[in-house]
């Protein structure tokens, strides 16, 4: 019995050879994770991929199953906000970038006002009116920490607030827990997420 026309015989084939280059991506792409080599951007992530994996670099990138598990790899670097360059970024990305300049910048402004004070008094020691090295490893990975610990929360509160971020008291509070036991953490101990918070809050407005 022959196969109706408009039937497409090889739509099985196709599905079956695109989730084995999936599957192959996915282990080269895992392999790449281990190996903890930087890629700053999908140029350079696409042409290595592409290399491992025999899939043409054009298919990679045309493909949305294909990109999309490239851009999430991007994104999901330590220190991506560092590593991946600005026209490869996502626009949430470009706004960790931004708060990360931005606390960048304030860090070197305390250093030059602890300069200008030292110099003002006298400091004998020339090394004393330096500024302090800049701990940028330390500094990226609590910029990466404030986005994850954000989308943790999101994901907890996607059907319904469980936790409460109070921007204003500087709290986290589980509203699931009785009156008196709702406040997770606070003090000194969650100052700098809150302040990280609200800078990426007034960013998103």
């Amino acid at each position: 019995m022959g196969v109706p026309k408009g039937v497409d015989n090889f739509s099985a084939h196709r599905a079956a050879k695109q989730e084995g280059a999936l599957e192959l991506l996915r282990t080269e792409l895992e392999k790449a994770r281990r190996r903890k080599m930087p890629y700053p951007s999908k140029a350079t992530l696409v042409s290595d991929m592409a290399e491992r994996t025999k899939i043409h670099r054009t298919t990679l990138t045309r493909n949305p199953l294909y990109h999309r598990m490239l851009l999430e790899f991007l994104g999901g670097q330590p220190r991506s906000t560092k590593l991946i360059l600005d026209k490869d970024a996502s626009p949430e990305m470009l706004r960790a970038k931004l708060i990360d300049a931005q606390m960048e910048i304030g860090r070197l402004q305390m250093a030059l006002d602890t300069s200008t004070r030292n110099a003002a008094t006298n400091v004998t020691s020339p090394l004393a009116a330096l500024p302090q090295p800049v701990e940028s490893v330390a500094h990226s990975a609590f910029v990466d920490t404030v986005w994850a610990l954000r989308a943790v929360l999101d994901r907890v509160n996607a059907d319904g607030l469980v936790f409460e971020v109070d921007l204003v008291q500087g709290e986290i509070r589980d509203l699931a827990a009785a009156p008196g036991r709702q406040v997770v953490v606070d003090g000194s101990r969650l100052r700098p997420f809150i302040e990280a918070l609200r800078v990426l809050t007034k960013q998103e407005l």
